[in-house]
């Protein structure tokens, strides 16, 4: 370490406190995990401290009672100097002391602070001023905080209101944009003639899934179609068609429609703090970046231990803690399919077929915490693989030479040499304790550095330095941070006996510590450290589609009816086995639509004349062009059997193969969707043209029955609720409340040994049936549940066995060094 450093962790061990009071120097920023004494991580006890589990994605519901009860302390000490202009404004805002400060009384009281009168200090009487500039930075940082947050809840109350109906697997929402160039040939006015066309389209999106992710997506397709038609008859006109795409889809995905909301309020905000209209859209041209909540919210955090010192000891009674965002999964979608159809006219009436089929091809990249212990019990960085990574990482970042190492360096440099020496556990257990000293330090020095970033600047480097970081920021000294503590943590399980007992505490100690660097309010670059000191395992799903659809439609004076019946058979490739197999939908479509074209037609017929232009002249400008302006109501049923890859295992009985209903829905939807086509005319028989379009659909689950004949449905409906935002225990109520009657079911026909859930059941537990037995049983309707949930958890911890070794989930990967 350099003499520097060293200088400067004596400072901050001697005097952190003597300076706190003094009004010069934070103390350590308060994490929502717990700070752990270093003797006890240098010993090796980690018994009384308890590794907390991941916060739940959403805000604090105490942050801003929390924040309104220190302003208003701090409004106490700020008024009697702040003038009578200052106090008439507060006396009219008529805050409460006991409800929290919603955002427009934020932005009063922020407007309120421009009438607080210069403060000019009387002579011998400086420090008075100085204190009285203290309790106005606090007040005013403190005040910012508590309208980013108070914005924080009204946003997200506003996207769960607009989401609830969206909460059932079907829904979606789509965006879409396209243009395209085309040509026709043939006869005009009807008759025999062929086109063809070539475009693009981008689509944005929201979908539920059938595991209650919510993806957000963009697609880009590229496509191309060409027709062949004409009238064949008097009154009846025919037409085939053929088209092929291609798409590709960035995905985010939530892991429940709880973290959705979450993700879509921040996104709000960001917007409503990035200043008006021009100035959002200029950073979504330039591609600036900032995380204003965050920065808001971190000034309150670096606060937080100077309050006591400007209010009392009274004025922080419990710790201060914001929202945390969830797990985000990225995914590529990608789409290859064609189509033909045909297409019969006569007179206002339209009858239809379409033969279609694609492939889709689903990678998705899972994130694996690598100081996370996973289902057996051992963290992601015991895999060999990563392993080597990570001593990749930390070797290089040990060496350099020894004395400008600090003390967890050294340590690791000392285990490089000799991994496995006899006291090896206890000194990765002091190196952890080294860990927790220096990230104190650098949580102090972040916070100085967000009100004295002169006096924290030099201090700050030297640390850096000592964590490998020439040029930069606290990013990349927390991902050495994360890669030393995980490095240290991925150390071979001993046998059992007083080692392991060590062993043990040091994978505590380790995911403590992580979590606690995770989850730091410290200002950083979240995403990379995410993307540096996560596993990756990627997932592939493939879906085989075919189906054909056949429509009917006829035209009204000012829009049309239609209705439609669809089938298609998917094969989907899954690694879970609950999913995995051929899919048939049945689909029944009925919609009302109401046309602008028509209507446009009778306003023309009813004014002959536009100003000084004729009717004719306006009727020759407008006859070429091909306008579109329609809005559809529409429902449908979708009916879905199921037949699960499994069925075709040696051991599973043949009585109970073959498709079963799986799911019911009833939808409904709107869509509205416009488009302009502009001809050219060339030749008699020869005109291009230009196309675009713009559609929005809206499309919502309204009911759903999940089938009862097969165990597939109601098990993965119950193992997908449960989630970052929802445990086990809420997921089963959740069931009950919205399923209830399809639980009932599949228990009753539980009761029966040889039906085909029975028989699935049977087939996962193999030996092990006593959970399935009791249902042979008399019992209340209680109890039946409560059997019930043995058995899909039963039965859900075979499936997860069988999913972990399938061949479409990929070995772990860390990202390299940069």
């Amino acid at each position: 370490m350099s003499s520097l450093a060293k200088l400067v962790c004596t400072l901050n061990s001697a005097f952190i406190t003597p300076a706190l009071h003094a009004g010069t120097c934070p103390a350590p920023a308060r994490s929502p995990a717990p700070a752990m004494p270093l003797d006890s991580i240098a010993n090796g006890d980690t018994s009384s401290l308890g590794a907390p589990p991941p916060r739940v994605p959403g805000p604090d519901k105490d942050a801003l009672a929390i924040l309104t009860g220190q302003i208003h302390a701090l409004l106490e000490r700020v008024r009697p100097d702040g003038g009578p202009a200052f106090v008439k404004a507060l006396d009219a805002l008529g805050l409460g002391d006991t409800q929290a400060l919603t955002r427009r009384q934020s932005d009063r009281l922020l407007s309120a602070f421009k009438l607080l009168p210069t403060i000019k200090p009387l002579p011998g009487e400086a420090w008075k001023a100085g204190r009285q500039e203290l309790l106005r930075n606090a007040l005013h940082d403190l005040t910012r905080a508590a309208r980013a947050e108070a914005m924080l809840h009204e946003q997200i109350a506003r996207h769960a209101d607009r989401q609830r109906r969206n909460a059932l697997p079907g829904s979606e929402r789509s965006v879409t944009i396209s243009g395209d160039v085309g040509a026709r040939f043939g006869a005009p006015l009807g008759g025999p003639g062929a086109g063809v066309k070539a475009g693009g389209s981008w689509t944005g999106s929201d979908s539920v899934y059938d595991d209650m992710t919510v993806a957000r997506g963009n697609t880009s397709t590229l496509q191309a179609a060409g027709h062949i038609g004409g009238m064949v008859a008097p009154g009846l006109g025919l037409q085939g068609t053929v088209s092929g795409y291609s798409s590709l889809a960035d995905l985010d995905i939530s892991l429940s429609m709880q973290a959705h909301v979450v993700r879509l309020g921040h996104a709000s905000v960001e917007r409503r703090l990035g200043g008006n209209a021009v100035q959002r859209a200029l950073k979504r041209i330039t591609g600036v970046r900032r995380d204003r909540y965050g920065e808001r919210t971190n000034r309150a955090l670096a606060w937080q231990s100077r309050l006591p010192m400007l209010l009392g000891r009274q004025a922080v009674t419990q710790p201060l803690a914001f929202s945390t965002r969830g797990v985000l999964i990225r995914a590529a979608l990608t789409t290859h399919g064609g189509a033909l159809g045909v297409n019969a006219e006569y007179g206002p009436g339209h009858l239809g077929g379409t033969g279609s089929m694609s492939r889709t091809e689903l990678c998705a990249a899972l994130p694996v915490r690598v100081t996370e212990p996973g289902k057996d019990g051992r963290p992601a960085g015991s895999d060999a693989a990563i392993q080597s990574v990570l001593e990749t990482r930390v070797a290089r970042l040990a060496a350099r030479q020894e004395a400008l190492l600090p003390p967890a360096l050294q340590q690791v440099r000392q285990l490089l040499k000799h991994p496995l020496q006899p006291h090896h556990l206890g000194m990765r257990l002091a190196a952890v304790a080294a860990v927790h000293a220096a990230f104190d330090h650098l949580q102090a020095l972040g916070e100085l550095q967000l009100r004295a970033s002169r006096q924290a600047a030099l201090p700050l480097a030297s640390l850096l330095r000592d964590w490998g970081v020439e040029s930069g920021g606290h990013t990349d000294a927390m991902i050495n941070m994360l890669d030393t503590l995980a490095w240290l943590q991925a150390t071979p399980e001993p046998p059992p006996g007083p080692t392991h007992v060590e062993w043990t505490h040091l994978q505590r100690a380790v995911q403590v510590e992580a979590r606690r660097v995770h989850e730091t309010a410290l200002p950083h670059d979240r995403q990379r450290v995410h993307h540096a000191t996560h596993a990756f395992r990627e997932q592939i799903q493939r879906t085989a589609s075919s189906g054909f659809t056949v429509s009917v439609s006829g035209s009204l004076p000012a829009g049309g009816v239609s209705a439609g019946f669809s089938v298609a058979r998917q094969v989907r490739q899954d690694p879970d086995p609950l999913r995995d197999g051929t899919y048939y939908v049945l689909t029944f479509q009925a919609g009302l639509g109401l046309s602008i074209g028509p209507i446009l037609s009778e306003v023309q017929r009813r004014f002959p004349e536009w100003g000084a232009l004729p009717l004719s002249e306006v009727q020759r400008l407008m006859d070429p062009l091909a306008v579109a302006a329609d809005a559809t109501g529409t429902g449908k049923v979708e009916v879905r059997f199921f037949r699960p890859s499994f069925q075709d295992a040696p051991g599973f009985p043949a009585s109970a193969r073959g498709s079963r209903l799986y799911t019911a829905r009833v939808l409904r939807g709107t869509s509205l969707t416009c488009g302009l086509t502009v001809p050219i005319p060339v030749l008699p028989a020869f005109s291009p043209n230009l196309g675009a379009q713009y559609a929005r659909n809206d499309q919502s689950t309204f009911a759903e029955r999940i089938g009862a004949n097969t165990l597939t449905g109601l098990l993965l409906r119950y193992r997908s609720l449960c989630s970052e935002t929802m445990s086990a225990a809420e997921a089963w109520v959740a069931l009950q409340a919205s399923h209830g009657n399809d639980l009932d079911r599949l228990i009753d026909t539980l009761a029966d040994a040889a039906s085909p859930p029975a028989v699935e059941a049977r087939f996962w537990l193999e030996q092990k049936t006593a959970t399935l037995d009791a249902f042979a049983r008399a019992a209340g309707h209680a109890t039946r549940r409560t059997q019930l949930l043995a058995l899909f958890d039963a039965v859900g911890d075979a499936t997860s066995r069988k999913k972990a070794m399938s061949p479409l989930l990929a070995a772990l990967t860390l990202p390299a060094a940069d």
